[in-house]
């Protein structure tokens, strides 16, 4: 559960950070220079709010008869049978700055013959949870009113397909592109991208690094009445990482009673369970605004291919790192808005994830008594392993409203609940929910 959570969480606040990604926006309100064409710019929010959480994992399924490991600790102790619940639920509202984004962006733009332009982009942003993070650090060139060019770390266009603030299948940032965007006709904006070499993606961060990616998106706004319009987009993203599996040694007691270092054949702490080697991903989504209504939904499926890599498992032995052979996720989402007033706006999302795993030829989804099948002794499931179930569905709802004190001052209280069940050969197995309620104040510069 705890990793799970962690990855929806990240991916929910790239897509908040990411509305300041672009080399070109004009979020930078605050211009501290400017003469002989060059252009001197900062901007930011600070967004603290109050908290209360309630995370739970139930077990639903009797699992009597099965060896599992236990790691000792409260948020990985084995899913032994139904009496097995975890709760964290906060006693007492908490001031954090977790589930909110704080950032500050400074840019320096250098006008160029032509209508051109070189930019210059660095941005820092800040939560509890991942305390001080580079958001972006890249340059482009940009021709008035046409399209950009922009390498380094930054946010994608891809990041702007998903409209509901659910979950997206896309990659929506990259620490090391290479990215071509245009805009030259009213309402277009198509881009494409390139990830080479570099760390992690944001969302992925325990990931053992990205080898490459690359995407592409375009999304068209048509007004076709007075404050009507309707906005289509669409997107697709494409990424190879390189999981491991560890390889270390262990001082243990051999069979004499001497001390006697071991090697660890690196099942136990194998990674190769949790991160895709491949991660393709889709989606489309529509949003249609009249006046002070909106509404949005979206659509998308993600393809996570596992790796066929063959790992020691003793000094005799070898066999597949992971049972798993791939995983499909389907994606859908909604989103109803209305502006009450000038000031004050209500929105409410509501997202479904569907999971499907397929494991490799004569692999077992559990864990069962060693040796009756090497490759299954990699298939074990904890209270930290959601890896390995063969089905998981995921329902998220969230209701906000937001007042505006000042254009640049918000006030604001939400609610988020999701739920998770996990599901073995087509019985539920385990069920996660977590719940947040918070209100915060935003200053934005």
């Amino acid at each position: 559960m705890k990793t799970s959570t962690k990855l929806f969480r990240l991916s929910k606040l790239a897509m908040v950070v990411g509305t300041v990604g672009l080399a070109t926006s004009s979020q930078a309100v605050y211009n501290i220079y400017k003469k002989n064409g060059l252009s001197l710019d900062i901007n930011g929010q600070v967004d603290i709010q109050a908290t209360k959480k309630d995370q739970q994992h139930n077990v639903l399924f009797d699992a009597d008869g099965y060896d599992w490991y236990r790691s000792g600790t409260t948020s990985r102790t084995s899913l032994v049978d139904t009496s097995y619940n975890l709760t964290n639920t906060d006693k007492k509202p908490r001031l954090n700055q977790t589930s909110g984004v704080s950032y500050v962006e400074f840019r320096a733009s250098q006008e160029l013959p032509y209508d051109w332009r070189v930019t210059g982009n660095v941005g820092l942003g800040y939560s509890d949870s991942r305390d001080m993070y580079l958001n972006n650090s890249s340059i482009s060139f940009d021709k008035k009113n046409q399209g950009a060019i922009s390498i380094g770390r930054q946010y994608l266009h891809t990041n702007y397909v998903n409209r509901t603030g659910t979950d997206t299948p896309l990659d929506i940032f990259s620490s090391s592109a290479l990215r071509l965007d245009y805009y030259g006709i009213k309402g277009l904006h198509t881009s494409a991208y390139y990830s080479f070499t570099g760390i992690n993606d944001v969302r992925e961060e325990d990931n053992s690094g990205l080898k490459s990616g690359f995407g592409a998106s375009v999304s068209y706004r048509y007004p076709f009445a007075d404050n009507q319009s309707v906005r289509v987009a669409a997107g697709y993203s494409q990424n190879k990482a390189n999981p491991a599996y560890s390889n270390t040694t262990y001082t243990g007691l051999n069979s004499s009673g001497r001390n006697t270092v071991f090697q660890n054949y690196g099942w136990v702490e194998n990674t190769l369970n949790r991160y895709p080697e491949k991660t393709q991903g889709a989606a489309v989504s529509l949003e249609y605004q009249a006046g002070p209504f909106l509404i949005a939904a979206d659509a998308g499926r993600k393809k996570e291919s596992m790796s066929d890599q063959r790992v020691p498992l003793d000094s005799n032995t070898t066999t597949y790192g992971t049972v798993l052979d791939n995983k499909k996720t389907d994606y859908v989402g909604a989103k109803f808005a209305y502006d009450i007033n000038p000031v004050v706006q209500i929105s409410t999302g509501y997202g479904v994830k569907k999971t499907k795993s397929t494991l490799k030829e004569g692999a077992k989804p559990l864990f069962a008594t060693w040796p009756a099948n090497r490759l299954e002794g990699f298939s074990y499931v904890d209270g930290d392993e959601l890896y390995l179930f063969d089905k998981a569905k995921s329902k998220e709802i969230y209701a906000q409203i937001d007042y505006r004190i000042r254009p640049n001052v918000r006030l604001y209280t939400r609610y988020d609940r999701e739920k998770t069940t996990y599901q073995v050969a087509n019985t539920d197995y385990a069920e996660t929910k977590d719940a947040n309620v918070r209100a915060g104040v935003v200053f934005s510069f």
